[in-house]
């Protein structure tokens, strides 16, 4: 894997594109990842879905699709190495609750921390 880079760009949709490329030679790139952002009519950004309905599901993130936004419980994985995933509830595409913070240790053992919402500063995304 060489240099990874962003290319992000604004539709007359207001839906932001982000694709993220590996460079691994002069000319060669490889996009490892494509990801949507939508601006709200109030000015907020949330992640968007290209399905309208159903159930979503990649390597990170797992829930339900309603109109092309996060509805519902999701579970999303961490990008640590720890085996720690999050539990959050949407609501158009907005976090309405509590986040459940789950751990895993050595022994298979879950430890669930709840945090609050407003005070939540994600590190990924």
């Amino acid at each position: 894997m060489g240099a990874v880079f962003k290319y992000f760009y604004i539709d007359s949709h207001y839906i932001i594109h982000i694709k993220y490329l590996d460079l691994f030679e002069e000319y060669s790139s490889e996009m490892i990842a494509y990801i949507k952002y939508k601006i709200t009519d109030r000015g907020n950004i949330v992640r968007y879905f290209d399905k309208s309905f159903g159930y979503y599901q990649s390597e990170l993130e797992e829930g339900e699709v309603i109109n092309h936004l996060k509805e519902g419980v999701w579970r999303e994985d961490s990008s640590s190495k720890e085996p720690t995933y999050y539990m959050k509830k949407y609501k158009k595409g907005f976090v309405i609750d509590n986040i459940e913070v789950v751990t895993e240790d050595k022994s298979g053992n879950k430890i669930s921390t709840i945090i609050d919402k407003d005070t939540y500063l994600p590190l990924k995304n």
